[in-house]
């Protein structure tokens, strides 16, 4: 198919490609064809073959380039799955800054937790398929979960990654939402599990990147209770300082840490990315994860994420 390309026959091999059913050639045609993928290509191939292939393609290509001109397209695809959403899914759109997925997202995020043991004790092992649980291989068709007591189920670990995505995506939050969610987390997880740590630490940074300006300065300042823990959200916290055009203090913040805590070759991080490497704060290196999609990306002049302002207000 690739000759085609050689002999300048665009149109005929995006022809071929839409209508090719090998998903491993789509996602080669794709990246031919790169940076000027038409959109209902780049669509067919997150959802070509059977799971979970296309979602680890969406993963692996979505959070790395800007695919807002296919913004419309994919979330044409994706609105009729609704509440059903795939966990990498939510991840990839809060990557990708795809913002029309508001709607999507409050839906996946309007429900409650439940920790992964109750819930398969509820409905068996579907409760976490597609979720990340750790497990072991008990056989070459069989898997055996490993720490159910201290993780979420499938749908909960949807619920906190919309909150997330949302967040990445700038749209608001109401605070009574996050205070339900961190009243759930108290009753089901007890405090000082690993599971209640790290779920706090997500809700504490969504309640911090949500702040009002003032509120947001004032809390930096106190450096009280409510601070997101840096080295768990480092590239988000940057990028929360970033938008508010606090670069002193992320210039102060970079330098008290190794500053690869902040590296993030995702899409919505772009604008970090780029400040902190010609800042010097950050060198990148080509051979980190996601950094040669990025360097050929800026060296096109493909533009990073529109950003909204921080507090979710276009």
């Amino acid at each position: 198919m690739q000759e085609l390309l050689e002999l300048g026959l665009r149109a005929e091999f995006i022809e071929r490609a839409l209508a090719e059913k090998d998903g491993a050639l789509v996602s080669q045609a794709v990246y031919w064809l790169e940076p000027d993928v038409p959109a209902p290509l780049l669509v067919r191939s997150f959802h070509l073959g059977r799971q979970p292939v296309p979602l680890s393609e969406i993963r692996g290509y979505l959070p790395y380039h800007n695919c807002l001109y296919a913004e419309k397209e994919i979330y044409d695809h994706y609105a009729p799955q609704g509440r059903k959403l795939a966990l990498m899914t939510i991840e990839a759109v809060g990557y990708g800054y795809l913002r029309s997925f508001e709607p999507l997202l409050r839906k996946v995020a309007d429900r409650q937790l439940e920790v992964a043991q109750d819930a398969i004790a509820r409905e068996g092992k579907r409760a976490v398929i597609g979720g990340e649980n750790a497990f072991t291989r008990v056989g070459v068709n069989e898997i055996q979960y490993t720490d159910l007591p201290n993780e979420w189920s499938t749908e909960s670990q949807k619920v906190l990654e919309a909150l997330v995505a949302l967040r990445r995506l700038d749209h608001t939050i109401a605070p009574g939402l996050l205070e339900r969610m961190k009243t759930q987390v108290r009753a089901l997880a007890p405090e000082g599990s690993l599971l209640h740590k790290r779920t706090m630490l997500t809700l504490d940074w969504v309640a911090f990147d949500g702040l009002p300006d003032a509120a947001f300065a004032d809390l930096l300042a106190s450096g009280g209770d409510g601070l997101p823990d840096v080295s768990y959200w480092a590239a988000d916290i940057g990028t929360s300082l970033l938008k508010r055009g606090m670069a002193d203090r992320l210039a102060k913040l970079v330098a008290g840490m190794d500053p690869f805590r902040f590296y993030s070759a995702k899409f919505c991080h772009w604008p970090l990315l780029e400040h902190l490497d010609r800042t010097g704060l950050l060198r990148l290196d080509p051979q980190w994860i996601g950094a040669d999609t990025y360097l050929k990306n800026r060296e096109r002049g493909i533009a990073g994420p529109p950003w909204a302002s921080p507090s979710g207000l276009s």
